[in-house]
C-alpha cells in the first residue's frame, strides 16, 4: 500500500470520527436544554407558577424566576 493510500484511509477515518463527535455533541446539547426545561417547569410548579397565558403572566413568572435565582445566590 502506498503513502497516499494510507493518507487517503487516515484522513477519511478522522473526518468520519469527527463527524461521529458532532452528533453526539449535538445530541448532548439538546439533552441539556430538555433538562433545563424540565428543571425550570419544576421550579415554576414550586413557586405556583402554573397556567402562563399572558404576556403579563410571563413577565411575573420571569420575575419570580430572577427573585428565585438572587435569593440562592
Amino acid at each position: 500500500m502506498s503513502i497516499k493510500w494510507i493518507f487517503a484511509i487516515l484522513v477519511f477515518m478522522y473526518s468520519f470520527n469527527m463527524f461521529a463527535a458532532d452528533i453526539q455533541f449535538d445530541e448532548l446539547i439538546e439533552e441539556s436544554h430538555q433538562d433545563q426545561m424540565r428543571l425550570a417547569a419544576e421550579i415554576q410548579r414550586h413557586l405556583g407558577i402554573v397556567n402562563e397565558k399572558t404576556l403579563k403572566d410571563r413577565t411575573a413568572s420571569a420575575v419570580s424566576l430572577e427573585g428565585f435565582n438572587l435569593a440562592r445566590e
